[in-house]
């Protein structure tokens, strides 16, 4: 046969193969989708229609539907569904998993701890973090159950204790690194191939906060290879591609292997969404010519970077959970400002900023809040339980003598200790709300210290530039990030979360000042009442001024007499505040359009008014007046 003919005939077997494939990828989304919502008789309709690739997991699905199954099939189900991460589908998930019931017999069964894992997984990747630590409670309730000498009770308690593990990662608790090690050990011991990959993949999130590059891939490539040897993939297959893509991204000249794990993860229907964000992390880091470039808009079929940006985050809508969708937003935003379209970078910063606060909003910290003293409280709970044991033992070995003033004296004595336990716990529960208000304020405090930490960085590295247009980009940057560890400066300490902007705005103009008080000394003209605005307000409003002010001190402040005035005010029989910046010097040049600026200051500053539900103006009166009108955070929502 000629080359080119059988060239041709395997590209229609291949054309062929795929299209099966994707169609067995679509049935099988719709009977899962029916059995989640009891629609049995449809998915058995469908079933026949399965093709023989997939024959474990067909019966596993027929099984279901017929009411013959065994959480064997269950768990199957749950990592299907779990891979896929569909939003949309959520909600009959969870009813389903919850409405399972809890498995009978005088062993622990293992296919029902991971289903009910997998379901509190799911539930924490979408911030349901008190409802995950409820179930988590259960699954340890049944647990508890069985007998210590049950084989699958050591494998149980270490799929249960994986729910701590991650809590103490989002609460940044490096105790949690010690927990996942001593775990491993336990796991060598036993031979636990699949928890030793999920192990793994959790060792490598806490080596990303040790900045331990080597071991993260060490740890990565250990778990990978892992899998590969599994009968079938653990839930966290695809996580543990997309840790191990980035980590090669991040050593660099490792391009040939993150393609080959990138084309593995786009082939796969269920995780072909999930490598988007590593393609557009892959792009920022290249050179726009770069031939790699150009091998990536082929495989989307794109041809511009505006193209590859809409593609990736149309197909994803309601596909990826809010945590993966931030981060495909926000690599996207840095993709535009690696190409220089700065003004592009920030709105999608902006879309990024919004999807974050629904995952990391106020309700997050107050389940970190509850976790920990619900763990707090079960520690009690275990000490006061050994005291009573203790009680028990000494009560036993007395008995015999003098059984009726023994039972006086320890009804006494227990007595007089619940009493104390009573005051002392609530005297605990007096302290909570302090406590809380102590953990806001050391978060602030943190942040601040990062925020200095970052500006340190900026100063040394400004210290290497010899380019003196990137080293001013350096210095903005620099007071940028200044003015926001300044808010955060005065939220620690602070009672009530709230900023009096007047004493705001003038500590930021006299840090202002000092960067150019050997050269300019203007008049400077402060009238601001004392507002009170929370952090979501106040940080635009700095950052605002900080731009605003700079540019005057560079540009309009130099030579004698020269006057910069700065204005709050409420506007009457309205919901917005006004800022006023102006000064007394030439202005900016003529036919300045603040609107079509490219300047960043400028675009930055339109950007935080539009995020505040105002706007800005710019005019020419005897000197450069910048007005900007704004709305309080609380009345934002109600901004046409």
């Amino acid at each position: 046969m000629k080359p080119r003919i059988l060239a041709i005939l395997l590209a229609f077997v291949c054309v062929a193969l795929n299209g099966q494939q994707d169609n067995n990828y679509k049935d099988v989304i719709s009977i899962e989708d029916y059995i989640l919502q009891r629609n049995y008789d449809s998915a058995l309709f469908l079933i026949p229609d399965l093709k023989e690739d997939i024959a474990s997991y067909t019966r596993s699905l027929e099984a279901i539907a017929k009411n013959q199954a065994t959480f064997k099939d269950y768990r199957r189900l749950a990592s299907s569904i779990f891979k896929a991460q569909f939003n949309s589908r959520d909600k009959w998930f969870f009813d389903y998993i919850e409405n399972l019931k809890e498995p009978s017999g005088n062993r622990i069964d293992i296919d029902y701890v991971i289903t009910k894992w997998i379901y509190i997984h799911r539930l924490r990747d979408i911030a349901q973090l008190d409802k995950s630590t409820a179930e988590n409670d259960k699954l340890q309730d049944y647990i508890n159950k069985f007998s210590k000498t049950d084989p699958n009770r050591v494998k149980a308690q270490l799929y249960a204790d994986l729910h701590g593990v991650v809590m103490k990662l989002i609460e940044q608790d490096k105790t949690g690194k010690d927990d996942v090690l001593n775990n491993l050990k336990i796991i060598e011991r036993n031979d636990f191939k699949a928890i030793k990959s999920i192990y793994l993949n959790s060792l490598c999130d806490f080596l990303i906060g040790d900045n331990d590059l080597i071991g993260y891939i060490k740890a990565a490539e250990e778990s990978l290879e892992i899998q590969k040897t599994l009968s079938e993939e653990t839930v966290l297959y695809s996580s543990t591609l997309a840790s191990l893509i980035s980590a090669y991204i991040y050593k660099g000249g490792m391009e040939k292997e993150v393609m080959v794990l990138l084309d593995e993860m786009h082939k796969d229907p269920l995780m072909k969404v999930n490598s988007y964000a590593n393609y557009s992390f892959l792009l920022r880091l290249e050179n726009p010519d770069s031939p790699l470039v150009s091998e990536i808009f082929e495989k989307f079929d794109v041809d511009s970077v505006d193209e590859f940006i809409k593609k990736t985050e149309t197909e994803s809508t309601g596909l990826l959970n809010n945590n993966l969708y931030y981060r495909l937003v926000l690599y996207n935003s840095k993709l535009f400002e690696s190409r220089g379209e700065y003004k592009k970078a920030i709105t999608k910063l902006n879309e990024a900023i919004k999807i974050r606060e629904k995952v990391y909003s106020q309700d997050l910290s107050n389940s970190i809040y509850n976790f920990k003293s619900e763990q707090e409280l079960k520690e009690k709970e275990k000490q006061l339980e050994f005291e009573k044991d203790k009680t028990k033992i000494y009560t036993i070995s007395v008995i015999g003598a003098l059984i009726s003033n023994i039972l006086l004296i320890i009804l006494y004595f227990r007595n007089v200790s619940q009493k104390r336990e009573l005051k002392k716990r609530n005297q605990e529960i007096a302290k909570k709300d302090k406590e809380k208000d102590w953990l806001l304020k050391e978060i602030h405090h943190r942040i601040k210290n990062n925020f200095n930490m970052i500006s340190g960085i900026l100063d040394i590295q400004a210290m290497s530039i010899n380019n003196e247009k990137a080293r001013n980009l350096l210095e903005d940057s620099k007071n940028r990030i200044h003015t926001m560890a300044l808010t955060h400066r005065r939220l620690y300490g602070n009672d009530h979360f709230l900023f009096e902007i007047d004493t705001f705005i003038n500590d930021l103009v006299n840090d202002i000042s000092s960067l150019f008080a050997e050269t300019h000394h203007p008049e400077v003209i402060i009238d601001i009442p004392k507002y009170r605005f929370d952090l979501d307000t106040s940080v635009p409003i700095g950052l605002i001024v900080n731009e605003l002010l700079t540019n005057a001190y560079k540009y309009a402040l130099h030579g004698d007499n020269k006057i910069l005035e700065i204005s709050v005010s409420k506007l009457e029989s309205t919901e917005f505040y006004e800022l006023i910046v102006k000064d007394n010097g030439n202005g900016l040049p003529e036919g300045f359009n603040l609107g079509e600026s490219e300047s960043l200051g400028m675009v930055l500053v339109s950007s935080l008014a539009d995020q505040l539900g105002g706007s800005v103006d710019y005019t020419y009166d005897k000197g450069s007046k910048f007005t900007v009108k704004f709305k309080n955070i609380n009345n934002r929502d109600n901004v046409k």
